[in-house]
């Protein structure tokens, strides 16, 4: 639902009425199992008061493929701006992962 009294930390709205996506990345396989990955992307949306807010990310990561299903990978994301009503969540917009992925055939 859009509400126009939620606000974040800032006091912009969180909710918008609108809003368009759009992204590029890239992947690059060094070895056999080793792959890594670029993605970029920017999320426009329009508030209440007919303005565009544009909030761009951008991450790079790399997997290790171990078997045919089973793989393992690590990356680094970073956003320009980050909208929530929580004070704690505002403070670090970058953060580093670590995962393992499974493929059911």
């Amino acid at each position: 639902s859009h509400r126009l009294d939620d606000s974040d930390v800032f006091g912009y709205g969180v909710n918008s009425p609108l809003g368009v996506s759009y992204g590029v990345g890239t992947s690059y396989q060094f070895f056999k199992r080793v792959f890594g990955s670029l993605n970029y992307s920017q999320y426009r949306r329009l508030d209440y008061e007919q303005q565009w807010t544009t909030i761009q990310s951008a991450s790079a990561a790399v997997s290790f493929n171990i078997t045919n299903q089973i793989g393992v990978y690590a990356g680094y994301s970073y956003r320009d701006r980050l909208i929530t009503n929580e004070e704690l969540f505002d403070d670090d917009r970058s953060s580093a992962f670590l995962g393992v992925s499974y493929a059911f055939q």
